[in-house]
């Protein structure tokens, strides 16, 4: 994992810790599980940033947490716009903080996939197969 990928993770995983004590402190009924997502996931995205600023070069447990993270999410997100019947809804501000996790988490998913920092991926070229035609 290059730098700047390392840095966007750590980056998310401080927003998304707070995006989720932020909903909670907002709507503690609603928004308890999407604290308790931010936090842990949140923790685990510094790590892997710091693992990759480190050195570590492997994106799958970045990848397998943001994966998580992201069926995590759509349910909170979608139960705190509908909530159930019998139950009252919450504050929209909580459920614009519970959507706006599950937006940066897909966000940071598709950069993850498709940057090309990986050391075989797909934006690698050689140099000495890169010939120029006609």
């Amino acid at each position: 994992m290059k730098t700047k990928l390392a840095v966007c993770v750590m980056s998310y995983g401080i927003l998304l810790a707070g995006l989720g004590l932020l909903a909670h402190q907002v709507d503690p009924e609603v928004a308890r599980a999407a604290r308790i997502t931010g936090g842990a996931a949140g923790a685990l995205c510094v790590l892997w940033g710091v693992l990759g600023l480190l050195g570590y070069r492997r994106r799958v447990w970045t990848g397998l947490t943001l994966g998580l993270v992201i069926l995590a999410l759509i349910p909170q997100s979608v139960n705190s716009w509908m909530p159930p019947e019998g139950i009252e809804g919450g504050s929209v501000l909580s459920s614009v903080l519970v959507t706006l996790m599950f937006l940066t988490s897909v966000a940071l998913m598709t950069y993850l996939v498709h940057s090309s920092e990986s050391p075989g991926g797909p934006g690698r070229q050689d140099k000495t197969s890169s010939a120029t035609f006609g």
